[in-house]
């Protein structure tokens, strides 16, 4: 059991993409989870969260992530054994971050619980599997609409 990748895609112009990689006896998995992202700009919420947790956050660069349902990928890119939507349950709650530093390769991040995040560029975020998480999506709609079609044609 080994961690393969966790990236972070900032998807213009409000979609964020966590894609967490390990492999399980030589089976790639990932668990992809998209989401909304909307800047929090009142400095009422923000001082609701200080109020809360005890972190300052920055009105200018907080924002709060609100997941869709993760899908997890077992197998290879062009030979998937299983995709599966997690369904809400293991949905992730919203999240909100607050970036405090950014440049090409560097992003820092500051959590509302205070947790300190550092995301970088290149190293294994320059490698090809990295835009798998699209092969993922693709396929995790496709088969959700085949599902509805062989449930309709049971039904009917």
């Amino acid at each position: 059991f080994g961690l393969r990748h966790s990236f972070q895609h900032v998807i213009h112009p409000d979609r964020m993409v966590n894609d967490v990689g390990v492999k399980i006896f030589g089976i790639p998995l990932s668990i992809v989870a998209t989401g909304n992202f909307t800047r929090i700009k009142e400095q009422k919420e923000l001082d609701l969260i200080y109020n809360e947790t005890g972190t300052v956050l920055r009105s200018d660069t907080t924002v709060r992530i609100d997941f869709d349902n993760p899908v997890l990928w077992v197998g290879w890119k062009y030979f998937p054994l299983l995709l599966l939507s997690l369904g809400s349950r293991a949905k992730s709650p919203p999240v909100t971050l607050c970036t405090t530093y950014m440049d090409t390769n560097l992003r820092l991040a500051l959590a509302r619980k205070g947790g300190h995040l550092i995301f970088t560029r290149g190293g294994k975020a320059s490698d090809a599997f990295v835009n798998n998480w699209k092969i993922i999506q693709a396929r995790a709609k496709y088969n959700k609409f085949l599902g509805s079609i062989l449930m309709m044609s049971m039904v009917g």
